[in-house]
């Protein structure tokens, strides 16, 4: 995660447009927007912090 890398617990992610539900709805993410610097692939993201608690209400380790 990148707690280690500085960044304050932030995770970030370009998703396939038919992984959109997933990212918003499954795993609480932010949609951002379509990135021209990646295909026009859309980006998510948690904030700082969220990751972690996200992590926690998913069951899974941080």
């Amino acid at each position: 995660m990148s707690l280690g890398a500085a960044a304050g617990g932030r995770v970030g992610l370009h998703g396939l447009p038919q992984a959109e539900a997933f990212y918003v709805g499954r795993c609480g993410m932010t949609r951002i927007g379509p990135d021209p610097n990646y295909q026009d692939l859309v980006y998510f993201e948690y904030p700082d912090g969220v990751a972690a608690r996200q992590l926690t209400v998913m069951e899974l380790s941080a």
